[in-house]
């Protein structure tokens, strides 16, 4: 199973490690974020980094954490995916 967690601040870090932790390999979790300093750190740690809309496509699951007023835009990015 994919995970896709789109952004990569405090609450996507904290599902991210949350799930490894449980048995989750960090290369089966993709996440996305407009700051690619935030995905860097994601990308030492073995984690997947893409686009919102490579993150929606590739996965099977998929974790919105982002502010609630980018919730709009961003799901009308990925809708079609």
């Amino acid at each position: 199973m994919n995970i896709g967690i789109i952004g990569a601040g405090n609450m996507a870090g904290a599902i991210a490690r949350g799930l490894v932790s449980k048995g989750f390999a960090a290369d089966k979790i993709m996440l996305s974020d407009s700051d690619e300093s935030k995905l860097a750190l994601f990308r030492e740690k073995s984690f997947n980094t893409g686009t919102n809309i490579e993150t929606a496509m590739n996965s099977d699951v998929l974790i919105m954490a982002i502010k609630p007023n980018n919730y709009e835009s961003v799901l009308t990015e990925i809708k079609p995916y």
